[in-house]
Formats: structure tokens, sequence, C-alpha cells
């Protein structure tokens, strides 16, 4: 919890799924403050047109109701089909 889980938003900014796996197996919620770690993760996803984060994230319970409507937005406008779909369905 250390400066905010400021440990764990770095994890996810920087597309490091082992972090946040060892971070969640140490008590970090994976819905802590509102929905960083999958806002973060989706921004990341973006960037790298990589889902894996996001998709582990979602698959341990992330709410995805928690996603921000800029976010949403970036998403819409710059997200791949995969990520799309990803989180269409959820």
């Amino acid at each position: 919890s250390f400066h905010d889980y400021e440990g764990t938003y770095y994890a996810a900014h920087n597309d490091e799924l082992e972090g946040l796996r060892f971070a969640n197996e140490n008590s970090v919620p994976i819905n802590v403050n509102n929905g960083m770690l999958l806002n973060t993760a989706i921004e990341t996803a973006i960037n790298t047109k990589r889902i894996e984060l996001v998709k582990w994230l979602l698959d341990n319970g992330a709410n995805a109701d928690l996603l921000t409507l800029e976010t949403m937005y970036l998403i819409k406008k710059y997200g791949t089909k995969e990520l799309k779909e990803l989180i269409t369905k959820r």
C-alpha cells in the first residue's frame, strides 16, 4: 500500500504481469483505487498492442464497470479489435 499502491501502478504501466501477480498474491486487491490497475493496463495495452495483462486482470476479478469514461473513449478510438472484443464481452 506504500504511496497509494504506486508499485502496482507502475507494474500495470510497464506491462509487468509477474509484478501484478506477485502483488495480488500478497494481498493487493485487483480493484485497488477504484479500478486503477485495469484502467492503467488498458492504456498500456493500447500503446503496446498486447492485451495479456488486461486479460489476466479481468480473469482474476477486475471489474470492467470501474473503467473511466476516458478509458472507454481510448478503447473506442485507439484500441485494437482484440482489446475491444475483450472489454465488450465483460
